[in-house]
């Protein structure tokens, strides 16, 4: 697969990783909006935060802690 680096591109531009109000985790271009991956979670939870585990597993959770999607790293 292809590798995508956060920060600034020279080709394309700043990457960022963001989790927008809907509890979907998006990677995108910052300067055109273009979404480049989703964890397509949107609407599956609210106030919902990401974490980068130790074992390198990235998680999302909801507001009550309960787990919806994971990286499985």
């Amino acid at each position: 697969g292809d590798q995508i680096h956060l920060g600034r591109d020279p080709e394309i531009g700043v990457i960022v990783l963001f989790m927008d109000y809907t509890c979907n985790l998006i990677i995108y271009i910052y300067t055109t909006s273009k979404s480049l991956w989703s964890s397509k979670t949107h609407g599956l939870g609210f106030d919902c935060w990401a974490l980068m585990q130790e074992d390198g597993n990235l998680v999302v959770y909801g507001s009550l802690g309960s787990s919806f999607w994971s990286s499985f790293t």
